[in-house]
């Protein structure tokens, strides 16, 4: 009897431990679960967080404004009219609606109130303020022309286009702001104007001219370039007239252009 009352603690001992490595292995395997799914849950969290992180750097507001500004290209120039145009002796068609557009929005400017006189030939010097006037980067550095010494009107435009690589100078060292501007002369300047601003506008013709061979070798591809795009025409359809004169209307229709093809991207 003593011996069996020695055994029955022992086998309840037994039953006990059976029942606690039981219970043991099935709450260890229910907090490995509860571990694993915990560490699922967790991984997804992470998974949606990385995404979201993902999805703010997208659309930062400091990268989406870097964008919007590379898109128009540093070229700045109001949409709405800042200014009445009365001006009376505006030509009919593009030209006409060119000029109009870029008087109302300050970027050109008649001889007068009630006068534009678009047949007027430009020269060097106001190329390069209606250029400047609509670049968003004014800045200029230092150079040394004999025709520029700091007090004339066109001293702050044509060292901007001398600082950009838009304009060079003659070899005498002098910029000849005063100086009428060619066809080609003008195609060249607008050529280094958009190649600096990074406008790739898309091709809407092809280049044929009868005295195409009197066009300069410098300005060749420039010319051929501009008139691809539309941008800076032969005289007629049969000739380019490279030694002409260029208008203040033509130069209206250009820029306007330009300004169009930034505004519709």
């Amino acid at each position: 009897n003593n011996k069996e009352k020695e055994q029955i603690p022992s086998i309840k001992d037994k039953e006990n431990n059976k029942f606690d490595r039981y219970d043991r292995y099935d709450r260890n395997d229910r907090y490995d679960r509860y571990n694993k799914d915990k560490k699922n849950e967790s991984n997804e969290k992470n998974t949606k967080l990385s995404k979201n992180d993902k999805v703010a750097k997208e659309t930062k507001p400091e990268e989406k404004a870097k964008t919007e500004e590379k898109q128009d290209h540093g070229i700045q120039a109001p949409a709405q009219a800042l200014r009445l145009v009365q001006h009376k002796d505006l030509p009919q068609g593009e030209k006409g609606e060119a000029t109009r557009e870029l008087i109302a929005r300050g970027v050109l400017s008649g001889v007068s109130d009630t006068e534009f006189k678009g047949k007027l030939a430009i020269n060097r010097a106001m190329l390069a303020q209606v250029l400047m006037t609509i670049s968003k980067d004014k800045s200029v550095g230092f150079v040394d022309y004999l025709d520029i010494k700091g007090d004339e009107w066109y001293a702050d435009a044509m060292t901007w286009a001398l600082t950009h690589g838009i304009y060079k100078g003659y070899t005498d060292k002098t910029v000849k702001a005063a100086q009428n501007i060619t066809r080609q002369e003008f195609a060249s300047v607008i050529y280094n104007f958009i190649k600096e601003h990074n406008i790739n506008m898309p091709k809407i013709k092809n280049f044929n001219y009868k005295d195409q061979d009197q066009i300069a070798s410098w300005a060749l591809d420039a010319v051929k370039h501009l008139d691809e795009l539309g941008l800076v025409n032969g005289e007629n359809r049969d000739n380019y007239n490279a030694q002409g004169t260029y208008s203040r209307e033509d130069l209206a229709l250009t820029i306007y252009k330009i300004i169009k093809f930034i505004e519709s991207k």
